[in-house]
């Protein structure tokens, strides 16, 4: 009796320093994950704030540093607190690390290229005229339309 007692310590011994080896590899793991999946998306992020910053330069037509800063300042904050959040629910391993990683530039590549796409049509996103005329714009298809009393 004594005998099968002490293996039985010695197994869960065993079995508890087994889950705790196992528990820092794929926490480790996750960790050279993540540090070889940011090289790739902080390079990416490179372009995806290129592609935001340069139409912006384009589409406010006003000089200096007021709107522009802001805007960029704004854009940046975004782009931290996803990739934050995003490398936080990786490592606890709410998101499978690669989605974790690349969520804030997926976030913000489709304003890149609307952005790209505004600037390249020479529209006045970022004028007050525009946000004036874009209800009008809105209720111009549904003009024919009534509602079914």
């Amino acid at each position: 009796m004594q005998q099968a007692t002490n293996r039985a310590r010695n197994l869960r011994g065993y079995l508890s320093s087994s889950v705790e080896r196992l528990s820092t590899l794929a926490r480790e793991t996750g960790n050279y994950r993540i540090e070889i999946y940011r090289k790739y998306t902080q390079s990416a992020a490179v372009l995806i704030m290129f592609l935001i910053g340069a139409p912006l330069g384009a589409i406010i037509k006003k000089g200096g540093l007021g709107v522009p800063v802001l805007i960029s300042i704004l854009f940046f904050i975004i782009y931290y607190v996803a990739s934050i959040m995003g490398e936080k629910y990786g490592r606890e391993g709410v998101l499978p690390v690669g989605l974790g990683m690349w969520i804030a530039d997926a976030l913000l590549l489709p304003v890149g290229l609307f952005f790209l796409y505004q600037a390249r049509r020479d529209s006045g996103v970022l004028e007050v005229d525009f946000w004036r005329r874009l209800p009008a714009k809105i209720r111009w298809p549904f003009r024919g339309y009534r509602r079914a009393s």
